[in-house]
């Protein structure tokens, strides 16, 4: 396993929210959170797949959550990590 380079460091995100799964429309909410350096070199730091309590009536509004919930959870490691390492990470966040 080959270290990560500190100076390319950012953390990804990719979250997703598929609809109409659940009875009731609830939403399932599934997110993954890696650090990687820019050489694709990477290590999953969490990766979590849970029931919501919110209902939605459409892709987008169940998307929207997603991203919205995961960008939460992951704004504040980022800011937990770069007090850890002592210098900015990069944070991306994606949808598939």
């Amino acid at each position: 396993m080959q270290e990560l380079d500190l100076d390319t460091l950012n953390i990804r995100n990719y979250s997703d929210a598929p609809f109409a799964t659940n009875p009731g429309h609830t939403l399932q909410l599934n997110y993954i959170m890696k650090l990687c350096s820019k050489d694709v070199n990477a290590r999953i730091l969490h990766s979590t797949s849970y029931k919501s309590s919110r209902v939605t009536k459409s892709v987008l509004g169940a998307e929207t959550h997603a991203l919205a919930d995961t960008y939460d959870f992951v704004y504040c490691a980022k800011k937990d990590i770069g007090v850890i390492l002592q210098f900015n990470v990069h944070l991306t966040v994606a949808e598939p």
